[in-house]
């Protein structure tokens, strides 16, 4: 009987830290450009001293580790675009690792908090300053040609005509 007892405490306990295990594993439901900061909504209560944070030189980054938190689904932060930041990329890192990385160019001060009464979303402000967006090579060369003087011959094929100077 004593046998059979201590099997059902074992299996009970068992089955206690695996729910426990699987239970404070934050899911990542949302993030938004809200009043120049970025907002992480999570499902649940987050503890915000679990997130690691760092910087990266070349280009300068600000790097957001958060461990025991997976994405909802990988759309997750696809289309966030600001003026404050070259780019704003959000993926699963890691199976239980989600890592947030802000590209803005050069330092600032970044001091990411969770407001007091809102225990599921995580504030990271962005910078004050604008950067300039990398604009495409090719784009940029073909701004270029249309500056100068054309004459088209086809649509494939053009001359660059030459200006001529007046002699007075």
């Amino acid at each position: 009987m004593e046998k059979n007892n201590s099997v059902k405490r074992l299996l009970f306990f068992l089955f206690l830290g695996t729910v426990w295990a699987f239970a404070s594993i934050a899911i990542l439901e949302k993030a938004e450009l809200k009043k120049r900061e970025l907002q992480l909504h999570f499902n649940g209560s987050y503890d915000k001293g679990k997130i690691r944070h760092f910087t990266l030189k070349h280009p300068y980054r600000e790097v957001f580790d958060i461990p025991n938190a997976r994405l909802k689904h990988s759309h997750i932060g696809k289309n966030l675009i600001s003026p404050h930041c070259y780019s704003i990329r959000i993926s699963q890192y890691k199976k239980n690792t989600v890592r947030i990385t802000l590209e803005t160019g050069k330092k600032y001060n970044c001091k990411p908090y969770r407001s007091f009464f809102a225990y599921n979303v995580y504030h990271i402000p962005l910078p004050s300053f604008r950067v300039k967006h990398k604009t495409h090579k090719r784009k940029r060369e073909k701004e270029l040609l249309f500056q100068r003087p054309i004459r088209f011959i086809h649509p494939n094929i053009f001359i660059l005509r030459e200006k001529k100077s007046s002699l007075s």
